[in-house]
Formats: C-alpha cells, structure tokens, sequence
C-alpha cells in the first residue's frame, strides 16, 4: 500500500474521532467558561471532513398545500426542494439522546457541514423514508441534525 494510503486512513481516524466523540463539542465549552476561547475551524479542514464522511444524500422536502378560489384545500404532497452531503447514523440515536438530555426518541442522526441550510420542524427524506428535524446542534466543525419519522 502506498504511503498516501496510510494518510488518508490516519486522517479518517482523527476526523472520526473529532466529529463523532464531540471533543471539539466537548472542549470548547470547557474552555469557554474558564475564560472564553472561540475554536477556530479552517475552512480546509470543514471541506476534508465533508470529503471523507459526508457521503450520503438527504433530500429536504416541501409540504406544499394550496387554497382553491373557494376556499378548498388541496394538498400536492411532498416534493424535494434541496439535497444536502452528510453522515447519516441509525446506531448511535439512544446515546445522543443521553447527551443531549433529549426528551423524545429519535430516529436518525445526521451530521452535515455547519454551512447547510436547515432548520427546525424542516422535512427531510433519506433511503425513501421521511423525517421530521427535531433538533440542529451547531458545533465547530459541524451541525448534529436529529430527527424522527414523521407522520403526516
């Protein structure tokens, strides 16, 4: 194996570590009350870790309905307005809902490059099955999204 190889999966390592355990999400507070310490994240490193983990595809979905001239209301269902790059995790729900002190099951993390457009109670459609945003944790080098399936 070429030693280009050997870099590549050190670097995956590290980034794994760095987004998936939380130490940045888990230090910067830490630091933040002992005296105030904003982390910096080089662009470069926020596009390497979109390029090694980002690489499944969730669709973000429109609930269109319309009101007719007499006041009927027609729903045209849902359409997918955006797509955006990201990690999708099925296995690691319960431990964030442990974290994050959640109150309600979740179905599906994800974590997507913190410049992604999304908001709370935003529909999204992965594997053809659609969620509903329950919670965008903003970190460092990321945004955290959780969801649950939704039920029109």
């Amino acid at each position: 194996m070429d030693n280009q190889y050997h870099i590549r999966m050190k670097l995956k390592i590290i980034l794994y570590h760095l987004v998936t355990m939380n130490y940045l999400a888990v230090l910067q507070p830490c630091l933040t009350g002992i005296g105030g310490l904003k982390l910096l994240i080089p662009e470069t490193m926020k596009n390497k870790i979109s390029e090694v983990f980002y690489d499944k595809t969730v669709g973000i979905m429109s609930n269109a309905t319309v009101v007719d001239a007499e006041g009927g209301i027609n729903y045209s269902g849902l359409t997918v307005i955006d797509t955006f790059k990201c990690n999708v995790s099925f296995s690691n729900c319960a431990k964030i809902q442990e974290e994050y002190g959640l109150d309600y099951l979740i179905d599906i993390s994800i974590t997507t490059n913190t410049n992604t457009q999304i908001s709370l109670n935003d529909i999204i459609q992965y594997n053809d099955v659609v969620y509903n945003v329950k919670d965008v944790l903003k970190f460092d080098s990321h945004l955290l999204i959780v969801g649950v399936k939704w039920a029109q």
